[in-house]
């Protein structure tokens, strides 16, 4: 930069020296000292286009995605052949889930630049947005094919496949993060990755089971289960003893609700002889412990030095060989509530209406896709007017105005202040006849405490709760609510609300 501050002081007007000195501020993530030295270029080039598509990008990362969207058509007026700032067009647009549109700005940087790797990658992932998962995964093949070091769209298309229930192909790549840029890599603690459970050994070839007849489809049916029996046992015995005795560092990553999820193979891990050492943030603490009271719960940044592995938690399914639903580590509830909460929280709810619900409309604010995925509490409104229900806030951090509608329902209790950390929750969760939730770390630990929930969940889900069905393979108490079409939260609340009142929640 201190060259660009060289030249500026020789020439001032240089648009070429502002923008990239822009473009050095940018690579910081300084995007409000980047946009005025792109908006000074700008002022002695306005039709700089390079400069409108570089501020563009920095609105972008400012979530001021309507004035970023100005600057690349402002751009593209300028230069119709402008491939990036169609691209980056679209990705603004895709940001405010106008994804026919997006497309299409996709699709003019590739007739322009058929080989633009961006371009096919952001392609595939507005045919995700619209849950057409399988067009999304050609098109990532497409990226991969033109630059098979694209760690992005190899973790895409993990995402597509896992959507599709495809874990056995989905799994592998998802190891793909932590080759993102995004991705805050964990420390390794000098520590090697574990290499898994071993693998089962093959299973009869389909050959052996084509016969013409029924007898010998049956016979090399038989045979086939034996075999696969014996091979499964011996497959068992052999990473028991390969676990046996084995210190294993669990570590923490991404978010609560992963943790909350992933914490199901803590009781798989230890039946194959491992003991194990969970890191986990101090919300989770005491849960964790109560629940897993022959594993080491300890904060993240600690690792004790007779520890032989670690694994990522996301990583663990593809360690432990989930590679269908059928695999999922199914025991619920893995997690236990504290028993004395439990009793006063039972006391303290005790209303006399005839149900109580949990409820939580917004996820963490700062999550990548807590646009799509949170509520506006005033869409709830059909929901809080069931005066029969007693409905219990399971919601942190309320906003003035949340807590100002909350107070005109007799039959809503607040907690915001009482949920201190996760053991809380779990308390209260354990206690209520059902919960309700957006997609957030609440639905995962009700899920997992196997408490009825109803799960509200945005037109194109995360992966985790696939498609097109009502049921979860994670969670068999949960129901899912899914938006008809993108951003219908009204269509999910009426659904609840007349579930709601033809049937008992729990």
């Amino acid at each position: 930069m201190a060259h660009y501050q060289e030249t500026l002081a020789l020439k001032p007007d240089d648009a070429d020296a502002h923008n990239n000195w822009g473009n050095s501020l940018e690579a910081l993530n300084r995007h409000e000292e980047a946009s005025d030295h792109y908006a000074m270029a700008l002022k002695f080039r306005p039709d700089h286009a390079q400069a409108l598509t570089n501020l563009g990008n920095t609105l972008q990362a400012l979530n001021r995605h309507d004035e970023a969207i100005a600057r690349y058509q402002e751009a593209l007026a300028i230069k119709p052949e402008f491939a990036e700032a169609h691209n980056n067009l679209g990705h603004a647009l895709q940001a405010l889930n106008r994804t026919d549109e997006a497309i299409g700005h996709y699709q003019a940087a590739l007739a322009i630049r058929p080989d633009y790797a961006d371009a096919h990658n952001n392609w595939g992932i507005a045919l995700h947005a619209q849950n057409r998962h399988n067009e999304a995964i050609l098109r990532y093949d497409r990226v991969i094919a033109l630059k098979p070091d694209y760690a992005e769209a190899q973790w895409n298309k993990s995402l597509a496949l896992l959507g599709l229930g495809q874990f056995a192909a989905g799994w592998p790549l998802y190891e793909k993060r932590w080759q993102r840029k995004q991705t805050v890599a964990l420390s390794d603690f000098n520590l090697p990755l574990w290499p898994g459970q071993e693998s089962s050994a093959g299973v009869v070839s389909r050959q052996a089971c084509s016969g013409r007849d029924g007898a010998s489809r049956k016979m090399a049916s038989q045979r086939s289960g034996f075999v696969t029996f014996i091979r499964s046992l011996r497959s068992l015995l052999g990473a028991a003893t390969a676990g046996a005795g084995t210190n294993i560092l669990i570590q923490f990553e991404q978010g609560l609700g992963d943790a909350l999820q992933m914490l199901r193979y803590v009781l798989l891990l230890e039946q194959i002889g491992m003991r194990c050492w969970i890191q986990v943030p101090p919300a989770l603490m005491l849960l964790t412990q109560r629940s897993f009271p022959r594993a080491r719960v300890i904060a993240l940044d600690q690792c004790p030095a007779d520890v032989q592995f670690r694994v990522p938690m996301l990583s663990l399914p593809l360690a432990m060989k989930t590679f269908s639903e059928a695999q999922i580590p199914g025991v619920v509830p893995y997690l236990i509530a504290d028993e004395r909460k439990k009793a006063a929280w039972a006391s303290r709810l005790a209303t006399g209406r005839r149900h109580t619900v949990g409820l939580a409309w917004r996820g963490s604010p700062t999550h990548k896709h807590d646009r799509n995925r949170s509520i506006p509490l005033e869409i709830l409104k059909p929901l809080l007017s069931l005066g029969e229900i007693q409905f219990v806030t399971l919601q942190k951090d309320l906003t003035d105005a949340e807590s100002g509608e909350l107070a005109r329902h007799d039959n809503v209790i607040a907690l915001d202040r009482a949920l201190e950390s996760f053991d809380d929750t779990a308390a209260i969760v354990s206690v209520v006849d059902l919960v309700i939730s957006v997609d957030s770390s609440l639905a995962h630990l009700a899920g997992a405490l196997n408490k009825a929930t109803w799960v509200l969940l945005a037109f194109s889900p995360d992966w985790r709760w696939r498609l097109g069905r009502s049921d979860s393979p994670w969670y068999p108490s949960a129901r899912l609510f899914r938006q008809p079409s993108p951003g219908d939260w009204t269509g999910v609340i009426e659904a609840v609300a007349a579930s709601l009142c033809v049937q008992s929640p729990s």
